[in-house]
């Protein structure tokens, strides 16, 4: 019986560090412990300064996904890019979403 419980006991926890690791919000929230024990007093304005390169970098990072998609559209027929469409209003619906909540908390 110990044995079947240890077991799933592994098998859950690895699920949890799988999920902790793929959640940016706790990868932020673990950088800003990190950053108040490295900088102490620094730490707000190297978080921002990362915080700012960070977002940067996902812009562009985004900004070159979109372009890849809107050239694959114009490849295809015109029924696609009424998905690409929709699929841009659902983008744009979630990032109304996730600005009106504080992820950062």
């Amino acid at each position: 019986m110990k044995r079947k419980f240890d077991y799933y006991r592994t098998l859950c926890n690895s699920a949890f560090v799988v999920a902790t690791i793929l959640d940016l919000r706790l990868k932020f929230k673990f950088l800003e412990l990190s950053y108040t024990e490295i900088y102490s007093h620094d730490s707000k304005m190297h978080l921002n300064k990362f915080h700012k390169v960070f977002t940067n970098v996902y812009y562009e990072y985004a900004n070159e996904a979109r372009n890849l998609f809107k050239s694959a559209s114009d490849l295809d027929d015109s029924n696609s890019s009424k998905i690409e469409i929709a699929n841009d209003c659902i983008l744009d619906s979630f990032r109304k979403f996730a600005s009106a909540r504080n992820f950062n908390e």
